[in-house]
């Protein structure tokens, strides 16, 4: 299986895990391998790159809703 197919088929599975209601942050993990699958796909990066994108992109993800709700509230 390609690098590209298997981001893909990870974030197909969060994404049907999220919308079956078990587990918030799946939709995050979901954009996330999304996210690694396209730099796959169109970009020569390897595994662990791609890695370190989607960890990245994950914690961005849940990063920022809580520093947007505590600039909000200071």
């Amino acid at each position: 299986m390609t690098e590209w197919l298997f981001w893909l088929v990870l974030a197909s599975l969060l994404a049907v895990g999220r919308l079956a209601g078990v587990g918030v942050c799946m939709g995050r993990f979901a954009i996330s391998a999304l996210a690694s699958s396209a730099a796959a796909a169109f970009l020569p990066v390897a595994l662990e790159q791609q890695l370190h994108l989607f960890l990245f992109a994950a914690l961005v993800q849940t990063a920022l809703p809580l520093l947007r709700s505590r600039i909000r509230g200071a």
